[in-house]
């Protein structure tokens, strides 16, 4: 019983000491996703997003940028927008053929796409956009010098759904059945509880999250978010309160099961997040290189 509080006091220090930044940093990300065709020659270009909102860059810090950096600052300051700075994601990616980036890291919420080709200094900028999902996904087509731009992930944005929210079921399941062999949950009717309570709670905060930035944009899933964690919790130690000491065999009490829930949920929330974030970064690196 020592071991458990010790775990629980633990887990709220964290908790407490990181607050509202650590949900911000851990919790579920808006992404926006760019499928280009058209551009099958070879031909190097780079892409990047232009937002209205001004990050303060003085012309001085502009002149010394390189080369492709700073004449992406040009072409974006032609057009009255700027260039889209993320502390995670690239500002702008190089490209050869047709293909997708993403930016996975609090995108912009109004933007437009800029294309630009190096070799001969054009560029090409779309009409002004705006996502509408909490992970969005255009299809650029490029083609006479160029582009139309239209609402559609096509069967792409479709796997990337499904593969994301299967990586989340695992990773939360996976952690939260290694917490529960900590407070001595280790029965195949246990582990078989905790999966599928956790495969339902993940489809739940799925769709909160993605009612809640239909309706209300970021602020709204952000919301959403939060407050299907706490419903989630509650839920979790009830079920876990009312099932988990029938299931052992020391008869547990109560208590050692909300406290599980809470630990738990603590683990998947926290560690959870920052996998996936570090896991998406690894990966995005691998594919822009």
């Amino acid at each position: 019983m020592k071991k458990v509080l010790v775990i629980i006091s633990v887990l709220v220090c964290v908790f407490c000491a990181s607050g509202v930044t650590a949900f911000a940093d851990c919790g579920p990300k808006a992404s926006l996703t760019v499928y280009v065709t058209g551009v099958e020659d070879g031909r190097e270009y780079y892409i990047t997003l232009l937002s209205d909102f001004d990050p303060g860059f003085s012309d001085e810090y502009i002149a010394k940028q390189p080369p492709k950096r700073r004449a992406l600052y040009e072409f974006a300051l032609t057009d009255e927008y700027f260039l889209w700075d993320s502390p995670v994601d690239h500002s702008y990616y190089k490209m050869t053929h047709s293909g997708s980036r993403t930016w996975g890291y609090m995108p912009p919420d109004k933007f437009k796409i800029l294309l630009y080709f190096p070799d001969d200094g054009s560029y090409i900028i779309s009409e002004k956009l705006e996502r509408y999902a909490f992970n969005s996904y255009f299809t650029v087509s490029v083609s006479g010098g160029e582009m139309t731009v239209e609402k559609n992930g096509g069967a792409g944005g479709v796997y990337v759904e499904i593969g994301g929210l299967l990586v989340r079921i695992v990773i939360t399941v996976l952690l939260e059945l290694g917490v529960a062999r900590l407070f001595g949950y280790r029965g195949k009717k246990e582990y078989k509880l905790i999966i599928i309570m956790n495969v339902c709670t993940q489809i739940f905060l799925n769709i909160m999250i993605a009612v809640g930035d239909v309706n209300l944009g970021g602020l709204g899933a952000a919301a959403a978010c939060i407050l299907a964690e706490i419903v989630i919790f509650t839920v979790e130690a009830s079920v876990y309160a009312v099932f988990l000491p029938r299931f052992t065999e020391r008869r547990t009490r109560e208590g050692r099961a909300v406290g599980y829930a809470f630990a738990a949920n603590a683990v998947s929330f926290f560690i959870g997040g920052f996998l996936l974030i570090m896991g998406e970064v690894f990966f995005k690196e691998v594919v822009n290189h």
